[in-house]
């Protein structure tokens, strides 16, 4: 029988599937791991919140954007993208126009022509 490493991987991965899903599920069910779980993620969530807190007046005397102010940033850029490639179509669009124009004989020429 030969060694195959590839396979023993795969049979040790779900066997820690396995046993982590029934530990999971067990604790899961657990009142007591809920509760605590729940508080964790509660502060986790009041952590968070003090920090952007603390940090908005930091950024702002430091003269730093914050991420409020590069989303605006970018929506106005992205305004003012959208506006020049329609002012650009707009332009081109002319510009054929023009040489349309440009390029259909002019009406009294031919008519010195004829004269001629």
């Amino acid at each position: 029988m030969n060694f195959d490493p590839f396979s023993m991987h795969k049979n040790m991965t779900q066997q820690w599937e396995k046993m982590m899903g029934e530990y999971l599920s067990q604790q899961v069910r657990d009142p007591a791991f809920m509760q605590v779980l729940s508080q964790n993620m509660q502060q986790m969530l009041d952590m968070e919140q003090l920090i952007q807190k603390q940090l908005q007046p930091i950024l702002t005397k430091l003269n730093l954007p914050t991420k409020e102010s590069l989303e605006k940033l970018y929506e106005s850029l992205h305004t003012l993208e959208s506006k020049n490639l329609d002012l650009e179509e707009e332009v081109m669009s002319l510009k054929q126009e023009l040489v349309k124009i440009k390029s259909k004989p002019k009406a009294s020429s031919t008519k010195k022509a004829k004269k001629d």
